[in-house]
């Protein structure tokens, strides 16, 4: 996995900015299941992927928002990019800008953090379409929700 954290202040110094950007190939882990069945290729297509990205960065942004009061954000970009859909490699670029109530330690993460919660769900999603589930929009979606909270409140717990 790559990892790349890069933080400035702006020239006023009232603007903390955290930046996290991560790549994963999550085809990895099911490479033994893809041996195993003999499966020679993963037939996803590049819209549904695009799909489950932006899907994926909405609930991304609304994590950050619950851990971030509004007051003190000034900027939140969430990106999730399809790398190359054969190797199912996902990057997830996160910016967030707040002020300088909230700690530069606190906020590389909360971003970090952010960054695992996006992977966890894109790992449902893969893991379901992997084993034979069904490329139906609305059925991802339901999966995309329900491993959203289930990642959410296991969190939470942690903590």
């Amino acid at each position: 996995m790559f990892s790349q954290v890069r933080q400035e202040a702006q020239a006023a110094g009232k603007i903390v900015k955290a930046r996290e950007q991560f790549s994963k190939a999550l085809l990895e882990p099911y490479s033994q299941y893809i041996e195993r069945t003999g499966m020679s290729s993963v037939n996803i297509s590049r819209e549904l992927l695009n799909e489950i990205a932006t899907l994926v960065a909405e609930k991304v942004t609304n994590f950050i928002m619950k851990k971030i009061p509004l007051k003190r954000l000034s900027e939140i970009n969430v990106v999730v990019t399809v790398k190359d859909p054969e190797k199912l490699l996902f990057e997830i670029d996160v910016d967030v800008k707040t002020d300088l109530l909230i700690k530069q330690d606190v906020l590389d993460e909360i971003v970090r953090e952010a960054t695992d919660y996006g992977f966890k769900i894109l790992d449902e999603v893969m893991s379901y379409l992997l084993n034979g589930g069904e490329q139906d929009i609305e059925k991802i979606r339901d999966i995309i929700r329900r491993a959203a909270r289930k990642y959410l409140d296991t969190g939470a717990q942690e903590r």
